[in-house]
């Protein structure tokens, strides 16, 4: 985790337990064009780019679950 994003600027992909520092839940949730990224390699668009299909408000609401609970690995299922 806190992998530095190619596009994010000074943000990580995921910050486990920060979702609004996550660039990953940023770009998905469209904060992406208002969050405080000033450096040159900034990419503010949001993801998917606008007119494709988007995350539904309980898929967002997954993704931002699932950093704030520190964004854990998943587990395997026993068989």
């Amino acid at each position: 985790m806190r992998v530095r994003s190619v596009h994010g600027g000074s943000f990580a992909r995921v910050t486990p337990g920060a979702p609004e520092q996550s660039w990953l839940y940023l770009k998905a949730s469209g904060g992406s064009t208002t969050a405080s990224c000033s450096a040159a390699e900034c990419n503010l668009q949001v993801m998917p780019p606008v007119g494709e299909v988007t995350l539904s408000a309980a898929e967002l609401d997954t993704l931002r679950s699932w950093i704030a609970a520190g964004a854990p690995a998943p587990t395997t299922r026993a068989r």
